[in-house]
């Protein structure tokens, strides 16, 4: 026994009360539902995804973009230190050494 009552008994719990805010609820909601189709005030989910995805295509355009530029940017700056460093490479073997190519050759 829990609370005096035998396990498994009835509760014995009025619930119209919860049914009756349902269907209020539920009423609400077809009046709000019935009043926008009325007025014209329809909002169009499908529209606005295509828009939204529209936005977001748009957004991940600009940012491929971005990094793209950076990307290049750096690649840029690697290739003009390795175009200094071998040209510097080049400078020194050439005031270092004699010239290799005989001139009768």
């Amino acid at each position: 026994m829990i609370d005096e009552r035998p396990v498994g008994a009835a509760l014995n719990r009025d619930i119209s009360r919860g049914e009756r805010a349902e269907k209020d609820i539920e009423a609400f909601i077809s009046k709000r539902h019935d009043s926008r189709v009325r007025d014209g005030d329809e909002y169009d989910e499908e529209a606005a995804w295509r828009e939204s995805e529209r936005q977001a295509e748009a957004e991940r355009r600009v940012e491929w973009q971005q990094a793209r530029k950076e990307f290049l940017e750096h690649l840029e700056g690697v290739y003009s230190m390795l175009l200094d460093e071998t040209r510097q490479e080049v400078e020194k073997l050439r005031t270092t050494q004699p010239n290799s190519n005989p001139e009768g050759a």
